[in-house]
């Protein structure tokens, strides 16, 4: 995930712009992308069945943020594109669109991207 959205950005002659967030608990986001001057949580889990642990630190981060937070995604190893809560759940077989719509300009009508 990591490796196709640093090729997309340098394909378009774009600097890095991927972070990664931990706290000293434990608390982590594996990507943070900086973009429209926000930040866009990532968390990429490779099991098919959802569990709340893979949210738990997704919903930190978004709460810590506040305001500065975009949308936030997880990518899980599932075939289901869904909403929880605030979060966008993507298979992993929407990396593409998500790659593509997290390294271009945002439609001016602030849909979701998939």
């Amino acid at each position: 995930m990591v490796s196709e959205l640093l090729k997309a950005r340098f394909s378009q002659g774009l600097s890095s712009n991927l972070y990664f967030w931990r706290d000293h608990t434990g608390n982590e986001v594996d990507i943070l992308i900086e973009m429209d001057n926000c930040l866009i949580p990532i968390e990429v889990k490779s099991g098919q069945t959802i569990t709340s642990d893979f949210l738990k630190g997704l919903k930190y981060w978004l709460q810590l943020a506040g305001d500065s937070a975009g949308q936030g995604w997880l990518v899980y190893g599932g075939d289901k594109n869904q909403s929880r809560d605030t979060i966008q759940v993507v298979s992993w077989k929407g990396i593409g669109k998500l790659v593509i719509s997290l390294t271009r300009p945002k439609p001016r009508n602030n849909q979701s991207p998939l």
